[in-house]
């Protein structure tokens, strides 16, 4: 699948995933204005300048896109959050529109849908304690899928379930405990499948992102398969002095 250049205004027509892909390390000029005071407060709290800079270009660009679909003002977007931290809007304009956001190192993904959806990404990195960790969060069939991968298949396998795992529990607002009752395919190569999860397998379609080099994600939506766009956000050019 391709990356389109341009956002689509307008909100994703009912059988239609809109997925942007986010850079995080574009220009940062005037991006913090839109942000709510807790928005701002929660950027405060990061330790380095670089963590920071990223969250204030997620939270930004996740209200830049939102307002350009639903033709608001980005600083007038209020968010509600659920137990688990989970945003929504609660349009009555739009009642069915649902948002998921995400983000690894340099780069985050938002998917953006009339259905329930959730997202995740991460940058591939060596994990030499990937299967300890596939014991604590996988199920005991993710694990053994695991082990018959071979060793160059295995960081990817672990990639794979971990992102698909975690795209659907985002989509249905539960967390890390629900990790190993969510059960998915994970062979590098084979199409994503969903062999266990809240409210049945049969209910989530599960969809694998390469958006950059370096980076996995997972798309999971809930119903019958829809039609996906893969897009890339563009950040608007820093405004320059007054003339």
């Amino acid at each position: 699948m391709d990356w389109r250049a341009l956002v689509a205004s307008g909100v994703p027509g009912p059988d239609e995933v809109r997925v942007v892909r986010i850079p995080l390390d574009g220009p940062s000029a005037d991006l913090a204005e839109t942000l709510s005071a807790d928005e701002r407060e929660r950027a405060a709290r990061f330790v380095f300048d670089v963590h920071r800079r990223r969250f204030v270009a997620a939270r930004a660009s996740l209200r830049r896109v939102l307002a350009l679909c639903l033709d608001r003002d980005p600083a007038g977007l209020s968010f509600e959050y659920t137990d688990r931290g989970r945003p929504s809007l609660r349009l009555a304009s739009h009642p069915d529109f649902d948002f998921n956001l995400a983000h690894s190192g340099d780069l985050a993904l938002l998917a953006l849908s009339s259905r329930t959806v959730g997202i995740d990404v991460e940058q591939l990195r060596e994990i030499p304690n990937g299967l300890e960790i596939a014991r604590r969060f996988f199920s005991p069939r993710e694990v053994v899928a695991l082990k018959h991968l071979t060793e160059n298949e295995r960081r990817g396998g672990f990639v794979n379930a971990w992102t698909r795992k975690e795209a659907l529990i985002k989509a249905v607002g539960a967390g890390l405990g629900a990790l190993e009752e969510t059960e998915v395919s994970l062979a590098p190569g084979e199409t994503p499948t969903v062999l266990s999860a809240p409210g049945g397998a049969g209910a989530w379609q599960l969809f694998h992102l390469e958006p950059s080099a370096g980076f996995v994600g997972a798309l999971a939506v809930q119903a019958a398969p829809p039609c996906v766009r893969l897009t890339t956000w563009q950040f608007p050019a820093p405004s320059g002095p007054a003339r």
